[in-house]
């Protein structure tokens, strides 16, 4: 976490006119946070499977912050929905293996579809372009 200290001195405030407004000042900190949250990799443990089979996916998340994260992770097999999985008190610069059992019962079959994991971003995060994975190909 970036920590600054904050020295006023001289200063002017004017409102929207440009008259001067009256003011103290006074010493401060100011402290700057990152807030990033990643998937970093996915795998499934079948390529193809028969409706109704078990297929074990890990997500690997990370924490690219400075501050401890607690965040959802969303599972979709191409635009269907599989899972929520909650992460909890993810630390700074840190990295999370999460398994999941996947049970394909009810998803219709398809061949050539992809499974993805969305970190849904955390209040004031900036770089959201680490929040999706895309794995390879699944058959069901």
């Amino acid at each position: 976490m970036g920590v600054s200290p904050l020295h006023f001195h001289d200063t002017s405030m004017a409102d929207s006119q440009g008259n001067n407004i009256t003011h103290i000042t006074q010493d401060g900190l100011i402290y700057v946070v990152i807030r990033d949250v990643a998937v970093i990799n996915l795998t499934v443990d079948k390529a193809n499977v028969y409706p109704g089979e078990l297929v074990n996916v890990t997500v690997i998340v990370e924490n690219k912050g400075n501050l401890t994260e607690s965040f959802t992770v969303i599972l979709k097999y191409n635009s269907h929905f599989i899972a929520n999985i909650t992460i909890q008190d993810l630390p700074p610069q840190a990295e999370k293996p999460i398994s999941y059992i996947w049970n394909t019962t009810g998803f219709p079959p398809s061949y050539n579809e992809s499974i993805s994991a969305y970190a849904v971003p955390v209040p004031y995060e900036r770089n959201i372009n680490d929040n999706m994975f895309t794995d390879g190909i699944i058959n069901i």
